[in-house]
């Protein structure tokens, strides 16, 4: 139920691909708080790995339809980080079976 972030690319810090040693992942809750560096949602603070797929949430809660803005920066085999990846996002679903019939479009009245 909880997602998980994947990214690829090139953010090394000097730019030649090099071997990523760390990663830290920010979670906001509006546009706002990511541009100032703010996981409101989650902050996952420096983390020694070279995982780049499958990177599991592990902030607050998340409730139906939240939208998430999310950034990422890794270090390189010299300890220096790189800047910060453009900016994405993500929305949760419906997680509960009653929210569901509550959003579907329905006719004000039966057709004749």
């Amino acid at each position: 139920m909880w997602p998980s972030r994947t990214w690829r690319g090139n953010l090394s810090p000097n730019g030649r691909g090099e071997r990523q040693t760390a990663y830290q992942v920010v979670v906001a809750s509006s546009e706002g708080n990511l541009r100032r560096d703010v996981g409101d949602m989650w902050d996952s603070g420096k983390v020694a790995s070279d995982a780049t797929v499958q990177i599991r949430y592990a902030g607050r809660p998340l409730p139906s339809r939240q939208v998430c803005f999310w950034k990422v920066r890794v270090w390189d085999a010299a300890g220096a980080p790189s800047k910060w990846s453009a900016a994405a996002t993500w929305e949760m679903g419906l997680l509960d079976k009653g929210e569901v019939g509550s959003q579907v479009d329905r006719p004000e009245h039966e057709p004749d």
